[in-house]
Parts: structure tokens; C-alpha cells; sequence
């Protein structure tokens, strides 16, 4: 099996390309832009009307509903045996169309469906049967308790309409998890909306949700591929949204007759503050808890983030994966795949080390266990201070002005905070 759906297309020997039913071939892998020729090399999308397009890149209509075909495409030298694969739900408007030289004794293309002893059909077959289940996004990964009631959360919001709210602390990954879910919820939806509180004014921040809900969805018209029509509103950062707006925001989800999912984040630790719009979001929570409380966790993420990458990197030395689990992640996910990111570009090895690591993770030191009698409140102190002083000039890329920013703090300030920690100015 091979690992994700991005090393399946990019080695696969069969041309393979994802038709969307309005916007036209959307993507393509390598032995498909071979078949396209120049045509290939040029950026897509491509319409499904763009005059160099073979008419075999077209999926025949009754594929955009959710049946299969295949067809033989007759050509100079040898024919192509083409498939059109609908993906997704019945009504999703995208079809995954794979194509492969047709062998010389087949005559019809229903002795694909017949001959399953043939070379070409074995290949094909062997090939698709590669494609991997959809993988979870990172921050669901793990054994822990959390990571499995976590998956558990995010199956009840795919399996319903209702709304649903994601909590945790900031760099959690609470965007990068809700469009997840939103694009598995409505496969081929556009109908997505992003409200973020700590960037809209109140006055934008209604206006431009009235737009939307106020706005009729297109119906395709008769004899065309059919589209998904569900919307999500997401309202993301809930705990910077101004108290005054909570109940305008109720009277109009309460107005509200489509089928409009709505949806929210908390961007923050410690309990919710509690109101009407809250309760009508809690009705599903989905917790993503700190990784200081995931450390088994943290091996499964940083590998599926190595995987992501494409890189040659194949794993972690063991010191790697040791400090990884010491370390206390104030970051969180986002965090943990810039440091992956990172080290995979900088590691001259297999291996990813101690030294390929960011300074904060190569400086950092564990906060020594010690019984009520004797804490040095002095000294753990200077252990946390020193910590964030690295996190926050490692997320500044080593500015120091940005650095002082992030931490409230004047540039002399960080100057002499560095210095009492043993940090060079």
C-alpha cells in the first residue's frame, strides 16, 4: 500500500486525472500531463470546452450522477482504455478519470469487466486498489484517550447536520480541522464561510454574514451535472467576539430557513464563556487537547507530518523522539509541523537529529522533578522564561522586534530578560 493519496498520483504509471463538472480537469499526475502532451505543461485548470482537450478527458454526463463507465478511445497506433470513476457521494460532481494503452486482443471494453486475467486489467486494478483510505488530519492521530475521543467527536459532526463547536488552545489546528470536515461533510461544496472575530469589525463582521445567509443558492438547471448546495458559516475565535453581538447572532440563525450549518471555534484554554449563541453551537464539542497531554501521541503526528512533506526522510533518531515528547509544545500543532517542515529540509541524513531541530527544541531543557520541600520557585522560573524567550524568537525567524511584539514586551526589555537567562542579546 502506498502511503497517501499524494505518492499514490504522483507515481502511478496510469494516466489519472479529477474532472470537476464546472470547473473541468482540475488536477492531473504526471503520466496524464504526458498524455495531454503540450497541452499538459501548461497550468490548469482546463476547461472541459478548451479546444486542445482530448474528448476522452470528458466524462460521459451520467458519470457527474454517480455511475460508472468505460470506454475504448481509438487512436494512431493503439486504443486507451479510458474509466470514469465518480468520487464521493452520489451527487458529488467529480470524477476521477484513469486511463491505460489498450492491450492488442481486446476488442470491446467490456472484456476489461470480464477478463480480469489480462495484464492491462490486472495493472489497473492493482493500481487503484493502492488509493488508501481518506487519512485522518494530523492533530486526530495517536492511541491516547484523547486522540481516539477526538476521532469519535469528529465521526458524529460528518455523520450529521447539527452544529458543532471546536475547542482548545491556540495553534491547535481548530481551521485546519473544521474545513476538513466541512469538505467530507459536502464533497463539492463552495459554500463556505469564514468569520474570523479578532480581524472583522462588528459592522463587517454582520454585514457580510447577512450576504451570505441572504444569498440563493444555484440550482444547475436541466440535464446538467448536479452540486452540492450545504453551507457551513464558521465563526472562528468565539472568545474575541464582543458579548453584544451573541444575541444578533442568534435572532439570525433563528431567521434562518436554508440548510445552513453553523459552526464555531474557541481559540482558547480554560472554560467557555457561556451564552445562547454557545449553547446552540455546544451541541457537539470536539476537544482538541494540549500535546503536553499527548506526548504517546506526538510520534504518530510527526511522522504523518514526514509523509506530508515528500521528503527522503524516513523517520527520527531516537533523541529526536525522545525530546519531542519531553518538550512542552506551547505552540501546539502548528508548532509541531513547523518544526517537522524545518528539520526535514535541514537534515543531511535519513535521520532526522538532535541538530536538524529548531534552537528552542535543541536548548530546551526538562524542568527538574522535585519534591514540595525543595522547588527552587527561582530557578523554574528562569526555566519557563527562557523557554518562551526561545519559542518566540524561533516563530520570528530571529527578529527581535517581532520577538518583543509577540511577548508585549519592549525591545530593551527582551534585551535584559535574555541576558538574566543566559540568552545573547
Amino acid at each position: 500500500m502506498l502511503k497517501d493519496w499524494r505518492q499514490w498520483w504522483q507515481k502511478s504509471e496510469v494516466a489519472l486525472a479529477l474532472v470537476h463538472a464546472r470547473q473541468g480537469l482540475v488536477a492531473v499526475n504526471p503520466a496524464m500531463q504526458a498524455q495531454l502532451g503540450p497541452l499538459g505543461q501548461e497550468s490548469g485548470p482546463w476547461p472541459l470546452n478548451h479546444p486542445q482537450l482530448p474528448p476522452w478527458c470528458v466524462p460521459p454526463p451520467e458519470c457527474f450522477h454517480g455511475k460508472p463507465q468505460v470506454l475504448v478511445e481509438q487512436q494512431q497506433e493503439q486504443g486507451l482504455v479510458v474509466f470514469y470513476l465518480p468520487q464521493g457521494a452520489e451527487d458529488s460532481p467529480t470524477v476521477l478519470v484513469a486511463a491505460v494503452a489498450q492491450p492488442p486482443e481486446l476488442v470491446s471494453p467490456w472484456q476489461w469487466l470480464v477478463s480480469p486475467s489480462t495484464e492491462a486489467f490486472r495493472h489497473i486494478r492493482q493500481q487503484l486498489a493502492q488509493r488508501p483510505e481518506d487519512p485522518w488530519p494530523g492533530m486526530c492521530l495517536g492511541n491516547s484517550p484523547a486522540a481516539t475521543r477526538l476521532r469519535a467527536q469528529v465521526q458524529l459532526a460528518l455523520g450529521s447536520n447539527e452544529p458543532f463547536l471546536i475547542r482548545g488552545p491556540a495553534g491547535s489546528g481548530h481551521l485546519e480541522l473544521a474545513r476538513w470536515i466541512f469538505q467530507r461533510w459536502a464533497p463539492g461544496s463552495v459554500g463556505l464561510l469564514v468569520l474570523d472575530a479578532s480581524l472583522l469589525s462588528q459592522e463587517m463582521f454582520l454585514s457580510t454574514l447577512t450576504t451570505f445567509l441572504e444569498q440563493e443558492v444555484d440550482f444547475p438547471l436541466p440535464g446538467a451535472p448536479p452540486q452540492n448546495t450545504s453551507r457551513m458559516v464558521l465563526l472562528h475565535r468565539l472568545e474575541q467576539l464582543p458579548e453584544e453581538l451573541h444575541p444578533k447572532l442568534v435572532e439570525l440563525w433563528q431567521q434562518e430557513d436554508s440548510q445552513v450549518r453553523w459552526v464555531g471555534t474557541w481559540v482558547a484554554e480554560g472554560p467557555v464563556r457561556e451564552s445562547a449563541l454557545i449553547q446552540l453551537l455546544g451541541v457537539l464539542e470536539l476537544q482538541l487537547v494540549p500535546l503536553a497531554q499527548r506526548t504517546h501521541d506526538l510520534l504518530p503526528m510527526a511522522q504523518f507530518l514526514l509523509q506530508q512533506e515528500g521528503s527522503r526522510v524516513q523517520g527520527l533518531a531516537p533523541e529526536v523522539q525522545q525530546r519531542l515528547q519531553e518538550y512542552p509544545w506551547p505552540g501546539q500543532w502548528d508548532e509541531l509541523r513547523q518544526v517537522i517542515r524545518r528539520a526535514a529540509r535541514r537534515a543531511a541524513s535519513p535521520w532526522i537529529r538532535l541538530e536538524d531541530l529548531p534552537r528552542a527544541l535543541r536548548t530546551w531543557e526538562p524542568v527538574c522533578e522535585a519534591s514540595p520541600e525543595t522547588i527552587d520557585l527561582d530557578r523554574l522560573l528562569a526555566q519557563v522564561q527562557r523557554r518562551l524567550l526561545l519559542y518566540a524568537l524561533e516563530q520570528s525567524g530571529g527578529n527581535k522586534a517581532e520577538a518583543a511584539r509577540r511577548l508585549g514586551l519592549s525591545r530593551p526589555q527582551l534585551y535584559r530578560r535574555m541576558k538574566e537567562v543566559g540568552l545573547e542579546p
